[in-house]
């Protein structure tokens, strides 16, 4: 459980790392993924410290009753928008005009998410209550909960001395 724990620890800082990496350039450049071509295009897309999922709706959806008004709702930099949008050519001359809606969250939001595991494995947080490192082997990190032996079966190494409570 320990190797899986440090795994997902090195993992979860990687994504955070390449997270940050992606939020700080999306200030100076715009970038996107299409995911599904047309008709109905779908596009992430990252963009002034926000990650955004862009979807064309060239046909009525008659299943929402917004399709096909604008609408902005944003809170606290998570939100949706939906709109008609002009689609441009490299000559600037409108190619289409489709109602597109936007799904966006703010780039720290992932970068938190990502940070959690390594920080609690930085400040020793493994889920096995607040007196976890009294119950394992300090040398291999084996869970001596119910030993009675004293010592570690796995290394054979002796727990540490508890200091004598003053009285």
């Amino acid at each position: 459980m320990r190797h899986l724990f440090a795994i997902a620890s090195a993992i979860s800082l990687l994504l955070f790392i390449a997270t940050v990496t992606l939020w700080a350039r999306s200030y100076s450049h715009d970038d996107s993924i299409t995911i599904r071509p047309d008709p109905n295009e779908c596009v992430v897309c990252v963009a002034s410290g926000n990650l955004w999922l862009e979807k064309d709706c060239s046909w009525p959806d008659l299943n929402d009753p917004a399709w096909g008004r604008d609408y902005d709702m944003q809170v606290c930099g998570f939100g949706r928008r939906a709109g008609n949008v002009n689609h441009v050519s490299s000559d600037y001359s409108v190619v289409s005009a489709r109602y597109t809606k936007f799904w966006f969250i703010p780039m720290w939001f992932p970068c938190l998410l990502f940070v959690i595991i390594p920080v609690a494995r930085l400040l020793g947080i493994r889920g096995h209550g607040s007196f976890a490192s009294d119950r394992v082997c300090a040398v291999c990190g084996y869970d001596l909960t119910g030993n009675t032996s004293g010592v570690c079966p796995e290394c054979g190494t002796p727990p540490p001395e508890k200091p004598e409570a003053i009285t």
